[in-house]
């Protein structure tokens, strides 16, 4: 059973005798009958936890303001006290959050970040500390309440970002009061200076307990414009200052805590750098100094706050030093060297560490970022920020196989559930498991799995998966197909007997080993196959259609693509040399019956495969209407039938190109169509403006007609 992020009941109470003298004070100091609340804390993940959290809250909500809370913030409050003592503790130091768990809105609607007419930075950065916590107390409720990773990450995310941007404007209009804005800037304008988020933040893949990696940069070096003027680099270096003493100072009491650690290791020279870079520096820097790693760093860089024209300026000057536009052997041997230190950290690290330890979180990570950064130069596709995101670019550049994809994603939710629930516990910055058999246990319930053997089986699978692919990462970086499997070659060879195929590959994987051996006896009768003789490609194949969505489905539309053929021997020499085509090939085929007949009916667009790095995931309806206008200028106006067929073998390849994005991952297309934050509105119109060309005819030959 995988964990969820529903909680599970525990069996009972751990301390029967406290539960019972606790629930005798309820009536008394919280003002509700206590069978309601009991019941609740009975039936959540951490029964003694939640009673205890819940009758400290609802004790000091009546002790304040001299009444009840609502009983419709019993079922919130439990579930929150059952998982955080922390988030408990909040809010029995403020009591009048339980108004806000009281309402059935609250889930949905982020609170409001009043802090602009505060007075000074003091009162600004109380301001900001209290917006948090209402923020955490909100998104760790839809954790608790089933909502996804991607969306609590998000949200995470988001709360970080508007809490840099509420100090950006807050402490630039102060500035500005004192020196007058930078040369060619106003007061109330863009300031030129911009917080780039980093790593998770700029992947909008925060946790509960992340530091925010930011990098502070300006547009270019100059004086203010008021009565004592500074130079910009002072200038933008207070702002720098100020804004990370808002949002990473802790309060004075233990309750009012930070918004986030900021962490600034990630700039240039460390921390021996500046604290803010003018952009054509940072440019300077990374072009004559820039490490391999810091690849890495800048991979994720997105603008977050302030004057993000000026953060977008900084990224575009940066693309040449992380995306090479060649691959290159110094690429492949820098990607071993960080490898094996990431595998030295991993060994080091104590207990279960779900992130660094092997098969952790880090390794997914450098995983997926080291084939964005080895062949993103060449691919534009692949310059995507968040892993999951990165995964489908991945596997629709035929990089690694939907099976990668799959369990890759698959292990990543359940490593960042399981350091959700951790770090949520105490707000502390752990990603190691309990060793506590009771805490175990707890985290089990909390996380959705029955009990501790449950969570430790599944951790266990995930874990080895992860790892397995890790140690496969040079090969797979190099762009060359999978070694070949025993299993595989036993399966693909001409010579074996049906039984011997059949259990060759029901040790794959496949569902109907005995129908599919068959199959394959029937494609080794063919000339011009992979199957006829025993040979390497043999074996790719079966490897790659054993990681097929449905490897079943995926052999019988390979055969049927061989059976269609007339000369086969050209396309097993284009599959031998594209171990990515044939990956992508055979991801389409287990993937969809209908696309599959589709490209079986045309099979001269598996050229298009071939071509499929060069394919945008979104087409302007200019360059679409450019394209197909090009392609029937040559054609005589008079032979509509020639025009008419190559509209049809246009038509055939956009559906081809949108369905290998398809499945590569639907969040690609939504992604793309929502760029540059616009509306997602856009959504709705993005297969339209697509496939358009079909209902407005484009050239003067059909308007004749």
């Amino acid at each position: 059973m995988h964990g969820t992020s529903r909680t599970q009941p525990a069996p009972g109470w751990e301390d029967a005798d406290r539960a019972e003298r606790l629930g005798a004070r309820i009536p008394a100091e919280t003002g509700l009958p206590a069978a309601e609340l009991l019941a609740l804390c009975a039936a959540s993940a951490d029964p003694d936890g939640a009673l205890a959290g819940s009758v400290r809250a609802l004790s000091s909500r009546k002790d304040r303001y001299g009444g009840a809370a609502s009983r419709k913030a019993l079922a919130p409050l439990v579930r929150i006290s059952a998982a955080s003592r922390f988030l408990a503790q909040i809010i029995a130091a403020r009591p009048r959050l339980l108004d806000l768990l009281a309402s059935s809105q609250f889930p949905e609607r982020p609170a409001p970040l009043r802090a602009s007419r505060c007075k000074n930075g003091v009162s600004f950065a109380r301001r900001l500390r209290a917006h948090k916590q209402v923020e955490m107390l909100r998104i760790a409720l839809n954790d608790l309440s089933g909502a996804s990773i991607p969306d609590v990450t998000r949200d995470l995310s988001r709360l970080a970002e508007r809490a840099f941007e509420a100090a950006v404007q807050f402490h630039y209009r102060r500035l500005c009061a004192l020196h007058g804005p930078p040369a060619e800037r106003s007061a109330g304008g863009p300031s030129g200076f911009c917080v780039l988020g980093m790593g998770k933040l700029g992947g909008e893949e925060l946790n509960f307990s992340s530091d925010a990696d930011v990098l502070y940069v300006y547009d270019k070096d100059g004086r203010t414009q008021g009565a004592n003027p500074i130079d910009h680099f002072a200038f933008y270096a207070r702002l720098a200052e100020a804004v990370t003493a808002s949002v990473g100072s802790p309060g004075a009491t233990p309750e009012g805590g930070f918004v986030f650690r900021v962490d600034l290791d990630l700039r240039p020279e460390g921390r021996s750098g500046p604290i803010v870079n003018a952009i054509r520096g940072l440019e300077l820097y990374y072009d004559s100094q820039g490490a391999a790693w810091e690849r890495f760093a800048v991979l994720k860089a997105r603008p977050i706050a302030g004057d993000l024209d000026a953060g977008e300026d900084a990224l575009r000057r940066l693309v040449p030093f992380v995306f090479r536009k060649y691959f290159d052997l110094k690429a492949i041997d820098e990607m071993r060297q960080l490898k094996a230190r990431a595998e030295k950290e991993a060994a080091r690290a104590p207990g279960i560490d779900l992130k660094l330890g092997r098969g952790g979180i880090r390794e997914i990570e450098f995983f997926v970022q080291a084939l964005q950064l080895l062949h993103g130069g060449r691919d534009p596709n692949l310059r995507v920020r968040g892993t999951m995101k990165a995964l489908d670019r991945l596997l629709y550049a035929g990089l690694i196989s939907s099976r990668d994809r799959d369990e890759l994603a698959e292990a990543y939710v359940v490593l960042r559930r399981l350091e959700h629930r951790v770090q949520m516990l105490a707000e502390r910055q752990t990603h190691s498991m309990p060793e506590d058999v009771r805490e175990n246990q707890r985290l089990a319930r909390r996380t959705g799995y029955q009990d501790a053997s449950a969570m430790s089986a599944d951790l266990a699978l995930h874990r080895s998966r992860v790892e397995a692919r890790f140690k496969d990462l040079l090969r797979v970086a190099s762009g060359s197909g999978p070694s070949e499997d025993p299993r595989a070659a036993a399966a693909a060879d001409p010579d074996a007997t049906p039984e011997q195929r059949a259990a060759a590959l029901a040790e794959l994987g496949f569902d109907q080993p005995d129908a599919t051996a068959e199959e394959l006896a029937r494609l080794a009768q063919k000339r011009g196959t992979p199957f006829q003789q025993a040979q390497p490609l043999g074996a790719a194949l079966v490897t790659e259609l054993a990681a097929a969505p449905d490897p079943d489905q995926a052999l019988r539309h390979l055969a049927d693509l061989y059976g269609g053929l007339v000369h086969p021997h050209a396309t097993s020499e284009l599959l031998a040399q594209s171990p990515r085509t044939t990956r992508l090939l055979i991801s389409l085929f287990g993937s969809s019956d209908y696309l599959s007949r589709q490209l079986l009916t045309h099979p001269e667009l598996i050229d298009q495969l071939v071509l499929r790095g060069a394919a945008a995931l979104v087409r302007e309806r200019a360059d679409l209407r450019d394209d197909l206008a090009n392609r029937l200028r040559p054609l005589s106006p008079l032979d509509v039938e020639a025009a008419l067929t190559e509209l049809r073998r246009f038509r055939n390849e956009e559906v081809l190109r949108i369905a290998l994005h398809d499945v590569a991952g639907a969040e690609a297309l939504r992604q793309a169509r929502c760029r540059d934050g616009r509306a997602r509105a856009g959504e709705a119109r993005g297969p339209r403006a697509r496939l358009s060309l079909r209902s407005r005819p484009p050239l003067p030959l059909f308007q004749r007609r």
